[in-house]
């Protein structure tokens, strides 16, 4: 009697080297060198294999990467569209800004912009501007430089309407009371003017259907 042992071909069950059937599953069992070896290899071969798949299942990590390559595409998209609003913000209101420095001296006023109210607001800076802002108040209004930034907001509001879009509001704020105003344009429409006193409203074009008269 041989002294050892070998492995079922079919279930893979440890005989004896003497047997001929396998005690678990009655197969017939090969009692030689090779037939142990192919046995031997078998078993480890398919061991191999059953880990194999339990360490890196191929239909789940290939669905796996998948969902992966998906949330990354789509994370991109996102970035990509926040940076292009960013960058549509920013020369948007440099846009703005050209349109009234194509009316306004540079020197003599600041921009503010506000994109959420669509709102801009021209703010006198420089000391000659406030002084001859002050002088058109003084004079009620009565001047030619009066009509001269009357036309001037107006056109930075048609400016504005016509690349931009409905809804903004134009202002020249007044030098002295940052919360009041000499003009005020929509659309290129007029919503208050110092010359209010003295051009009647229902005699100037410009203030539209919709104009509210009590704004």
């Amino acid at each position: 009697m041989s002294k050892g042992y070998i492995f079922c071909t079919k279930c893979g069950a440890k005989n004896s080297a003497d047997s001929k059937f396998c005690v678990k599953c009655g197969s017939k069992l090969v009692n030689n060198l090779t037939g142990n070896n192919e046995s031997n290899k078998l078993q480890g071969n398919d061991t191999l294999q059953f880990n194999s798949d339990l360490v890196h299942p191929k239909q789940g990590g290939s669905r796996n990467k998948s969902i992966l390559w998906w949330v990354l595409a789509i994370a991109i998209v996102i970035v990509i569209g926040i940076a292009g609003y960013q960058n549509h913000l920013k020369q948007q209101r440099a846009d703005i800004r050209s349109y009234v420095y194509d009316e306004l001296n540079k020197d003599d006023f600041k921009v503010k912009i506000d994109q959420n109210d669509r709102s801009i607001t021209v703010v006198p800076e420089s000391s000659e501007i406030r002084y001859a802002l002050r002088y058109i108040a003084l004079e009620d209004a009565d001047v030619d430089d009066a009509d001269d930034m009357d036309d001037s907001v107006k056109n930075i509001s048609k400016k504005v309407y016509e690349n931009e879009g409905k809804g903004w509001t134009v202002s020249l704020q007044n030098p002295d009371n940052s919360k009041r105003f000499f003009w005020i344009y929509k659309d290129g429409k007029a919503k208050y003017r110092m010359q209010d006193h003295a051009v009647s409203y229902d005699s100037y074009g410009d203030y539209g259907d919709d104009y509210d008269f009590d704004d």
